[in-house]
């Protein structure tokens, strides 16, 4: 049995083994000395990694570099399952180069904006801290307020988002459970409701489900989950905000979706 701790615990897990990350952990311990952070190198394969969530105590957010595609995609299960935000370490600066050499050979999306590294920083920051209904007593302070039930995509919007510079907020509408009051105080311009057909939606819970190996009958049931998407499209209307489907749509689609509405001209 693992006992939690009241320090908050951050991950660095790689499939390199060079120091440079150590690196990184010692700079982070000096200026963040309220966290503690567990640094895990050289994870080559799916069974090591589970069992660093085994052995340590769980933590509240995961930074990860790997070179192996399934890896990747197992650390993101990982964090899925415990309800934990996952961020590939590097993935903020590669993208950042990648925006500043297509800044130079091409006009940018509509809806795009140039971004400061720091800007980036700070709306990944304000969007983790953010993620699933944490934090609303401040939530009036993100540039988007993304709402919808569970599996809508609501965390990775939220994090493509943060990554254009975007402070993101995201809330759960659960079914039976009044919505925080906060919701409808903001400017519904910044809200988004992010909906999807039940049967989609019941193929994506029956997918975790079947990865996690829980007991989710409720979750999973079509019938409860028709009536879960037609709560939160009632509470939408009340709001009055913009309302995307999300079915069959990537997150940068539906990223690109929210700008385009948003941001006519910069």
């Amino acid at each position: 049995m693992r006992l939690k701790t009241k320090t908050p615990t951050i991950y660095i897990i790689a499939d390199v083994e060079e120091d440079s990350l150590e690196r990184v952990v010692r700079v982070a311990q000096s200026r963040k000395g309220r966290h503690q952070w567990i640094l895990k190198l050289g994870i080559h394969d799916r069974i090591s990694l589970r069992q660093v969530f085994e052995k340590e105590n769980p933590p509240f957010l995961i930074f990860y570099y790997f070179q192996n595609e399934g890896l990747k995609e197992e650390v993101e299960a990982i964090a899925d399952e415990h309800g934990i935000v996952a961020l590939n370490i590097f993935d903020p600066v590669l993208k950042m180069i990648d925006y500043s050499i297509l800044e130079g050979i091409a006009k940018p999306k509509e809806g795009r904006r140039k971004v400061r590294l720091f800007e980036k920083v700070e709306a990944l920051e304000f969007t983790v801290k953010h993620d699933d209904g944490k934090k609303i007593e401040d939530i009036e302070k993100a540039d988007f307020v993304l709402i919808g039930v569970s599996r809508t995509g609501k965390t990775p919007i939220s994090m493509y988002l943060a990554n254009l510079g975007y402070k993101t907020a995201n809330i759960p509408v659960v079914y039976g459970i009044d919505p925080p009051q906060k919701i409808f105080e903001l400017d519904k311009e910044k809200v988004i409701g992010l909906t999807i057909t039940p049967t989609r939606l019941y193929k994506l819970r029956v997918h975790r489900r079947d990865k996690i190996g829980a007991d989710l009958a409720q979750y999973t049931s079509l019938e409860s989950i028709t009536r879960e998407v037609k709560y939160a499209e009632e509470v939408m209307r009340t709001i009055g905000c913009r309302v995307i489907d999300v079915t069959q749509k990537a997150v940068e689609e539906i990223a690109d979706e929210i700008l385009k509405s948003s941001f006519r001209e910069e």
